[in-house]
């Protein structure tokens, strides 16, 4: 849905009048009439920041920070996003990502020792996997790339929520077969992920295109050569 330009900044600067007076659940859809009407840059950028600030007072952490990691965002903000960033990082228990966050945007600016900065922010912002879920999909004879377009759709909101990896293969030799790779930060964290809505409707159109065969294992994630 789009609307005119004159109705989109009408809607936004509404949304920042709601914000201001503290009426963040109020705002919020306002935000979001905005953008649906076409609103164009600066103000795009600025209507997700703020609709993401507001996402996080009300608690809707996962939303929020998807938004922030979205690519496009006028390079303006950069430093506003990294803090706004930092906290729904904090609210989400990710200290040391959320310290790394801050870092990374105050490096560039200090007078001194910016390498050093940067690189201690590196090393908090390295998140060890923890939990591992690898396994196999069986499809209906045919069916297997409508299982892996459905797989591979991109999905900003998983790696807010924790996931560091999530990969899908095929086989030649196995052309009735997917198989997925699944690294995470927590098993509470791939347990959550199973109830965000884009997951749960994936789920529900893959299923009539498998057979029900499925394979695999999950395991705790205790080391790797690759880190320290």
């Amino acid at each position: 849905m789009t609307g005119s330009p004159a109705e989109a900044v009408a809607a936004f600067e509404l949304a920042g009048e709601l914000d201001e007076a503290g009426r963040e659940a109020e705002a919020i859809p306002r935000y979001r009439e905005a953008l649906h009407a076409g609103l164009v840059d600066p103000e795009r950028s600025r209507a997700i920041v703020q609709l993401a600030s507001s996402l996080r007072n009300v608690g809707e952490l996962d939303e929020a920070l998807g938004l922030l990691d979205r690519d496009g965002l006028d390079p303006a903000l950069a430093p506003s996003v990294a803090a706004f960033r930092a906290l729904v990082l904090r609210d989400l228990g990710r200290h040391d990502e959320a310290l790394a966050t801050a870092l990374h945007a105050l490096a560039p600016t200090l007078p001194a020792y910016r390498v050093s900065v940067a690189a201690y922010a590196d090393e908090l912002a390295a998140v060890q996997p923890g939990f591992a879920n690898v396994g196999t999909l069986e499809v209906l004879p045919g069916r297997r790339d409508d299982l892996v377009t459905i797989l591979t759709a991109r999905s900003d909101r998983l790696r807010s929520i924790g996931c560091l990896a999530y990969e899908v293969g095929v086989d030649p030799s196995a052309p009735d077969t997917v198989f997925v790779s699944e690294l995470w930060v927590s098993s509470d964290a791939h347990r959550a992920s199973l109830e965000l809505p884009d997951v749960r409707a994936a789920i529900e159109a893959a299923m009539p295109l498998l057979t029900g065969v499925m394979g695999g294992f999950r395991f705790e994630v205790v080391g790797s050569p690759l880190r320290d």
